[in-house]
């Protein structure tokens, strides 16, 4: 989707608008509707006249396009399922930069964890830790994870073809985001001494770290899913062991957890497992993170592309 959007009704070109203009703008601004004001809009109740009057499309092109209201509000709902910002778990920018920033500071302030295959795993703990809550506290505060709400009870709701279509616009944003994590994964298990264990190694043609992205994928879904509800009261300052830090991996680096930083990296650990002094020392650590800074860097310019097409 381009960025453009609620055309002025005086702009001549308006007139001059084809099919394909008429179909994008009115999906473009119907899904910023939806993406802005997340579940307090009901795509049952949203008036069409409405999203015609915002979008500054003539009203005789819409309904040459979509002569029933509900052929609408079919294609926002696959044009909102096709879309990145949808899904509960999306790509983060600020999150590749939490987890990349703790590994910069413990690279610059204790070099030495890095040069013992202990000292790794009280890196990738912390790693983990930061990067987890800054996803977290993103996709919360983002708020347009909602919309993937509506478009699950959708497809209950719909019986086919409509439902199948629906079913694989969300199973391909999902895949695209697995595929993208894979990728961070598989930079920076090895900038920090990680490697999966073979029980959760899928076959191909699967990305090697998929099913740890997708099982991170799920934890943070639940978590923020459950956000508004059993979440709620249950972050940091309730999991602090009164005035002391909280250290529950044994790390010697007590500091705050939150259901969200616990539980992913409790399932990273158990998911994978420190490589051998002799095997890290292969590579040179700076070669190893400036990898990682190189993927991170890869993988945030697929977050800007994938924004234009709001």
């Amino acid at each position: 989707m381009s960025a453009a959007f609620a055309r002025d009704p005086l702009d001549p070109r308006r007139a001059r608008m084809t099919a394909d203009d008429v179909r994008e703008t009115m999906l473009t601004t119907a899904a910023h509707l939806v993406n802005e004001r997340g579940l307090t809009v009901s795509l049952q109740h949203i008036p069409l006249d409405a999203i015609v009057a915002m979008s500054g499309v003539a009203r005789s092109a819409v309904y040459r396009i979509w002569p029933r209201r509900d052929q609408f509000f079919e294609d926002l709902l696959l044009e909102l399922a096709a879309h990145p910002e949808s899904s509960p778990s999306v790509l983060d920018g600020p999150t590749l930069d939490a987890a990349l920033t703790a590994l910069a500071d413990i690279t610059d302030h204790f070099p030495e964890l890095l040069t013992t295959e202990q000292g790794r795993e009280q890196a990738i703990v912390e790693v983990c830790r930061q990067g987890a809550q800054t996803n977290y506290d993103s996709i919360e505060r983002r708020r347009t994870w909602r919309t993937y709400m509506s478009l699950s009870a959708a497809v209950l709701s719909y019986s086919e073809p409509m439902r199948g279509k629906l079913e694989r616009e969300i199973q391909k944003t999902q895949q695209r985001f697995i595929d993208q994590m894979s990728r961070f994964y598989n930079a920076m298990g090895p900038a920090l001494g990680r490697k999966l264990r073979p029980e959760f190694v899928p076959p191909p043609p699967a990305k090697p770290w998929s099913t740890l992205a997708a099982s991170g994928s799920a934890v943070m879904e639940g978590m923020v899913l459950r956000s508004t509800g059993t979440m709620a009261g249950l972050q940091a300052p309730a999991f602090e062991a009164g005035p002391i830090p909280f250290d529950p991996f044994a790390t010697g680096f007590p500091a705050k957890w939150s259901p969200p930083a616990l539980s992913f990296t409790s399932m990273l650990l158990a998911m994978t497992q420190g490589v051998p002094n002799e095997e890290y020392a292969e590579i040179p650590i700076e070669v190893r993170i400036n990898a990682a800074t190189d993927v991170v860097r890869e993988l945030k310019a697929e977050i800007e592309r994938d924004r234009r097409r709001v």
